[in-house]
């Protein structure tokens, strides 16, 4: 998604983030990534649309409310994927861990940064990569119509070795 100022009224107005938690919160991912391959060719969320399955083993609402806030997880293999996304308003949720399995995990989050704004800088967003285990909770703070993607997979040793 390139966005352009001279076009904004034409384009969907959202985050990037919360374009790629919609890869977690739809049942179908080819909506949201119809455009010209070069145009993610750059972007710091091609690495989880990349990574992100099709099809799902289990699904849970870890939090909702209708016109609201939306945050769900889905497992597919080993790996757990959570889309979290708001309205109008932005908010910060705060969600248990306690679907992941035992042990420790290595946390991708693709979230609305500092200096995202859906109307004047939609494609701004942080990556940070965590270790968690299912005894915490994590943050997505999320800007008006904004999001954020996480994928979950079980920690390597090298992860915990920080090679």
């Amino acid at each position: 998604m390139r966005w352009d100022p001279q076009k904004a009224g034409r384009r969907v107005h959202t985050t990037l983030a919360k374009q790629l938690a919609y890869y977690v919160t739809y049942s179908s991912g080819a909506q949201m990534a119809a455009d010209l391959p070069r145009h993610y060719a750059d972007s710091p969320g091609l690495k989880f649309i990349e990574d992100v399955p099709v099809t799902w083993d289990e699904t849970r609402v870890l939090s909702a409310e209708v016109g609201d806030h939306l945050v769900m997880a889905r497992r597919s293999g080993t790996d757990w994927y959570v889309g979290a996304m708001t309205g109008e308003n932005p908010r910060t949720l705060r969600y248990p861990l306690s679907f992941l399995g035992e042990g420790t995990w290595i946390a991708e989050s693709y979230s609305d940064g500092p200096d995202t704004d859906y109307a004047r800088n939609p494609e701004a967003v942080d990556v940070e990569r965590s270790v968690v285990t299912r005894a915490g909770t994590f943050t997505a703070a999320l800007e008006r119509s904004g999001g954020q993607a996480v994928r979950f997979r079980p920690a390597a040793p090298a992860d915990l070795r920080g090679g």
